[in-house]
């Protein structure tokens, strides 16, 4: 059961982002995943566009696996040093490439966190 638990995170990302899509493409949805079931539903409002980017924010090699080979673009950690995000826009590339994607083909975007405040 271990074993099983470390991939429901990636499962469930996989899972909300293919319902995602549908939502966006299709007027009702029926979809049944694993992790993620929804019935008879739809959005209450036409979607700016149908084909809108989703992006991945992971610091897994799952997630950053799933980010490569599923999502228009990925979100990097901020804490990362050069050496960290080479190594996961290694992980992001074997992803791509299980779909025939390469890193270009992904919007990249590296976080960074701050705090703005006057001064006192």
């Amino acid at each position: 059961m271990k074993a099983l638990f470390h991939y429901i995170p990636a499962l469930a990302i996989r899972e909300a982002v293919t319902l995602v899509r549908a939502l966006l493409r299709d007027k009702k949805v029926d979809y049944q995943g694993r992790t993620v079931g929804f019935k008879g539903g739809g959005l209450n409002f036409p979607p700016l566009r149908p084909d809108l980017p989703i992006y991945i924010a992971s610091n897994s090699p799952m997630g950053l696996r799933l980010a490569g080979e599923l999502a228009d673009g990925t979100i990097v950690s901020s804490c990362a040093t050069e050496a960290t995000v080479d190594y996961s826009l290694g992980i992001i590339g074997e992803g791509a490439s299980k779909t025939g994607r390469d890193i270009p083909d992904i919007d990249r975007v590296a976080r960074l966190n701050c705090c703005i405040g006057s001064k006192a």
